[in-house]
């Protein structure tokens, strides 16, 4: 595997060389300049990753899906300090694990993409399975200030069309609401957070023929709808979302099949919008002076290929450095990013082959800087 990193210091391009797997030389810049602490790349499964998420053991909590000795459904793992797995499960037939949190007795939360949530003890056994009922998919799952957790996705009327759905839930999986809701087109959502409130705010996508924007929805704490409204350019894909201090929302997504970092003030209303790469932004994580995103870029204008990327950017959206990783003759896609107990950043992604199928290895990489 190849490795680029990129920094863009008073409009001028610096190339940094490797030295070794997971580091690279110094220089005059070293505090501006990402340190890539871990790189690995499990090759052991048969398995793609969707969510991460750090442990209070200085460890971290992955989900997916795979298929191991035969069995095939939601994938998780957990990563000790120094990323190495202390333990992987397969849960069988329930579909791809979308999310999974920890919880306050030392357990997890993982919710799938065919409506089920499921409770897993410290080793990654099954204590529970429910099934919400009233969703068709299940996309994000986020921690609640009052320690509960609200999850969304989306769900489906009668009349087939699809509207977006939340769910708050304890940490036994009760129900404490849930709620849809829709425009007269097809709506999704894909994100969720809480806001400085004690709301929530959903980020989605919404698809008026023929175009398609994405969507933000705005609840109160009992989940009634304050406000809904798209934002940005038609052809946007609303990825991930989270929630400033001032209030704002910081949205990553795709625009035209180009990756865009959006700012919005607490009503929902543009401030502004960044392309930022050639292919898609899917998460993005709040930093103290600008915000860590991870996308995937095109390998190159006759290939298939897609790499990582990693970018740094400052609170108004310009890229101060980014980092990409290249395997060729592979996809790689970059699925989520968090922040670790020590302030590095956390980043999970997939490799397939170019054609987007067959065997699927998780890379996983820490980074400091």
């Amino acid at each position: 595997m190849n490795k680029r990193i990129k920094t863009l210091l008073s409009a001028t391009l610096f190339t940094i060389s490797f030295l070794t797997y997971g580091a690279f030389s110094q220089d005059v810049f070293a505090a501006t300049i990402p340190y890539v602490a871990s790189q690995k790349v499990f090759s052991d499964a048969n398995v793609t990753s969707r969510h991460i998420e750090a442990t209070s053991d200085g460890g971290s909590i992955i989900t997916g899906s795979g298929t191991i000795d035969g069995v095939t459904g939601i994938y998780v793992a957990k990563l000790d300090r120094t990323e190495n797995k202390t333990w992987q499960k397969i849960i069988p037939n329930l579909g791809v694990g979308m999310s999974i949190q920890p919880t306050s007795d030392n357990c997890y939360i993982v919710i799938s993409s065919n409506k089920h949530v499921i409770k897993l003890d410290s080793n990654g056994n099954v204590l529970w399975d429910k099934i919400l009922s009233d969703a068709a998919e299940l996309s994000s799952l986020e921690p609640t200030n009052d320690n509960n957790f609200i999850i969304c996705g989306s769900s489906k009327s009668d009349t087939s069309k699809y509207d977006t759905y939340l769910c708050k839930i304890d940490v036994d999986g009760n129900v404490i609401f849930s709620n849809s809701y829709g425009t007269s087109d097809n709506d999704f959502g894909t994100s969720v957070q809480q806001t400085v409130d004690g709301g929530y705010i959903i980020l989605g996508s919404t698809m008026p023929s023929p175009a398609y924007y994405m969507y933000l929805v705005k609840v109160d704490r009992n989940g009634n709808l304050l406000w809904s409204k798209p934002v940005g350019a038609k052809g946007g894909t609303g990825r991930d979302i989270k929630v400033a201090k001032d209030g704002s929302f910081i949205i990553a997504g795709q625009i035209d099949s180009k990756g865009a970092l959006l700012k919005t003030n607490s009503s929902g209303n543009l401030l502004w919008s960044k392309t930022l790469n050639d292919y898609d932004i899917t998460c993005v994580e709040l930093d103290t002076d600008g915000y860590m995103l991870a996308g995937s870029i095109r390998g190159s204008a006759f290939s298939l290929d897609l790499d990582m990327q990693i970018i740094k950017t400052d609170l108004s959206g310009n890229k101060v450095w980014d980092y990409e990783t290249t395997e060729y003759n592979a996809r790689d896609y970059s699925r989520s990013i968090t922040k670790d107990l020590d302030g590095s950043f956390l980043i999970i992604g997939d490799t397939t082959n170019n054609q987007g199928f067959g065997d699927g290895n998780i890379t996983f990489m820490k980074v400091k800087y």
